[in-house]
Formats: C-alpha cells, sequence, structure tokens
C-alpha cells in the first residue's frame, strides 16, 4: 500500500519536473528548481493520507470480512479472562482468535506461538489491515518466544500505531494500542489470515 502512495507521489514529483524543464529559464535557475525538487522528502505527504485511502487498496470482500469480525469480537469487550478458554463463557488469548475467526470458516491453530508459526502471512507493520493477527511475547519481555495475540483494529501507515482487540489476563477482552509501553517492548509482528 505505502508503495502505491510513494509510486503516486513520485509521478506527481516527475510532472511538476516535466513542466519546470519546459519554462525557458536561465540554465543555472533549472537546476536549482530541479535540485530542490530532487530533495523533497515524499514522506511528508504521508499525514495527508488517510488510513481509509490506504486501506481502500484491499479487496471488497476481505474488508467486509474483517469488519463483520470486528463487530463480533466488539460484543465480547468486557468478558473476563479464562485461561484455557475458548467459549463465550470466556476466552484466553488464542482462543479468543480462534473462535472469531472460526465464526467466519478459518481454522487457526489454538495456541498463539502456533498461530504465529503456522497461519497467515507475515505482513511490515506499516501495512496492517484490520483483520490481521498481531503477536506479542509473553510476559517476559526478554524472551523471545511468542506468547500474546490479538486481531488488528486500525493501524496508523504513518506512525505505525496498532489499535488491536484481544482477551488480556488484567482486563478481558479489550482494545489497546502497541503504544502503550508493556505491548511496545512485547510486539513480535503482525499475520495475515484474510485474503
Amino acid at each position: 500500500m505505502i508503495k502505491r502512495v510513494y509510486i503516486s507521489l513520485i509521478l506527481t514529483v516527475m510532472a511538476v519536473t516535466a513542466s519546470a524543464q519546459q519554462v525557458r529559464m536561465p540554465s543555472h535557475a533549472a537546476d536549482e528548481r530541479l535540485a530542490a525538487i530532487e530533495k523533497v522528502d515524499l514522506t511528508r505527504h504521508l499525514p495527508d493520507i488517510t488510513s481509509r485511502e490506504l486501506k481502500a487498496f484491499a479487496p471488497d470482500d476481505v474488508v467486509a470480512t474483517a469488519n463483520d469480525m470486528l463487530s463480533l469480537a466488539r460484543t465480547f469487550i468486557g468478558l473476563r479472562y479464562r485461561s484455557g478458554g475458548s467459549t463465550p463463557k470466556g476466552f484466553d488469548c488464542s482462543g479468543f482468535t480462534s473462535y472469531i475467526f472460526a465464526q467466519f470458516g478459518y481454522d487457526l491453530k489454538r495456541s498463539s506461538r502456533e498461530q504465529y508459526r503456522y497461519d497467515g502471512e507475515e505482513v511490515d507493520k506499516m501495512q496492517v489491515q484490520p483483520g490481521d493477527l498481531i503477536f506479542f511475547k509473553g510476559r517476559n519481555s526478554r524472551s523471545s518466544i511468542v506468547g500474546h495475540v490479538g486481531i488488528v483494529v486500525d493501524g496508523d501507515p504513518v506512525t505505525g500505531e496498532i489499535t488491536f482487540i484481544h482477551s488480556a489476563c488484567s482486563s478481558g477482552i479489550s482494545i489497546d494500542t502497541t503504544t502503550d509501553p508493556y505491548y511496545a517492548k512485547r510486539f513480535v509482528g503482525v499475520k495475515r489470515v484474510i485474503k
């Protein structure tokens, strides 16, 4: 998605460059203008692009499925955490993701570690879409072992901040972000299952 944005911005710069070359200027002024255009930081335009425009690159059926999944997931907000739970009586983290995805025909592995290892394709943090799985280390942030999983609600393509819904030991089904220090230092990666 980001690549497409960059391509669009590069084409705009090329069009400006072409029009600058058609204007008759003293050669040194044209060279200075061209040098200034080449130094334009394309990333400064990214904040003007809304996440909705970026998500438009996802196929409609993927967007619809993700929205339906998240609507279902939100109905459980406030439900208590239950170790080993995988039903609406109570969920652990992977029990929650497995249950939600199963309602839409996706069979995920049962543990967060196995979901990270076997389910979906890895996605860059800056290109997340609603419905992606997001993974974290467990309580020990120094460990390299995946110990927690949630479902992406939204992602900011500029800052990389990701909002996700999950079943947390402390708060049950809740929504958090990767800017929370606890999750920021435990972030492992994102996998895409819905295609």
